[in-house]
C-alpha cells in the first residue's frame, strides 16, 4: 500500500528482457535505501513491484509480459527517470490517498498549460479500460505514481477527459515536470471511488432481480 507521495526520482541503470519480461536495474537515489530488501514491494512509476535484489540505492525489479501488456514499461529506456515511493507502514502520515500500485492502464497528455509557476495538464482515458465513472471532480487519482486532485471532468464519446493542477513543488520532485503532449502515464483510479461504484452496481442488481 501507497500514498502517491513520491520519495524520489530513480533512474534506470539496466534492462534485461527475456521472454518471461523484463529485469530493471534502477537506481533508487532513495536517503535510506536500507529500508528495502529482497522481497519488498517498490511502487515504480506507480506500479507495485517486487524488489529482487538491492545493492546500495540500486535495486532489481521483474516486470512480467502480463505487467507489460498493462503498463508503459516496455517503452522506458536506459537513463529515464522513473518515480520511486517505498511502501506505506503504520507510523506514516496519510499524506496522499490510498494507492494499491494496481496500475488500471493508461491515460494520455492531450495539452500542457502553463498556470503561473504551476502547469496544467489534461489526460484522456480511452472507455475501454471501464474506470472512466471513477474519474470525478475533486476526487483522487494517482498517475505515475503521484497523488493528484481532479480538477475538471468531460465525458466524451469513447473517451473521457480530465485535468489536474501541477504545483512547483510537484513538477521539482517527480517526473510529472517532463510530461509533454501524447505522452501516456500510469494511471490508478481511487480504491473508495471504485469501492462505490461496485455497491451501486450491486445494489441495481438487486433491485432489478
Amino acid at each position: 500500500m501507497f500514498t502517491g507521495i513520491v520519495e524520489s526520482v530513480g533512474e534506470i541503470k539496466a534492462m534485461d528482457r527475456s521472454e518471461e519480461g523484463i529485469l530493471f536495474s534502477i537506481d533508487t537515489r532513495l536517503d535510506k535505501p536500507e529500508n528495502l530488501k529482497s522481497g519488498d514491494s517498490v511502487a515504480v512509476n506507480g506500479a507495485c513491484l517486487t524488489v529482487t535484489a538491492r545493492r546500495g540505492c540500486d535495486v532489481d525489479v521483474f516486470v512480467s509480459n502480463r505487467s507489460l501488456s498493462d503498463t508503459r514499461f516496455s517503452a522506458l529506456e536506459i537513463g529515464e527517470n522513473v518515480n520511486i515511493e517505498t511502501p506505506l507502514t503504520l507510523n506514516d502520515p496519510l499524506g496522499g490517498h490510498m494507492v494499491t500500485g494496481h496500475v488500471d492502464g493508461l491515460a494520455k497528455c492531450i495539452s500542457r498549460t502553463s498556470s503561473g509557476a504551476s502547469v496544467l495538464l489534461e489526460f484522456s482515458i480511452d472507455e475501454e479500460l471501464e474506470i472512466n465513472q471513477f474519474i470525478a471532480p475533486q476526487g483522487s487519482v494517482s498517475l505515475d505514481g503521484v497523488s493528484l486532485t481532479v480538477k475538471d471532468v468531460v465525458d466524451m464519446t469513447a473517451v473521457t477527459v480530465f485535468t489536474v493542477n501541477i504545483i512547483p513543488h510537484t513538477l521539482e520532485m517527480t517526473t510529472l515536470k517532463d510530461i509533454a503532449v501524447e505522452d501516456f502515464v500510469h494511471v490508478e483510479v481511487d480504491m473508495l471511488a471504485r469501492c462505490a461504484g461496485r455497491i451501486i452496481d450491486y445494489l441495481g442488481v438487486m433491485r432489478n432481480d
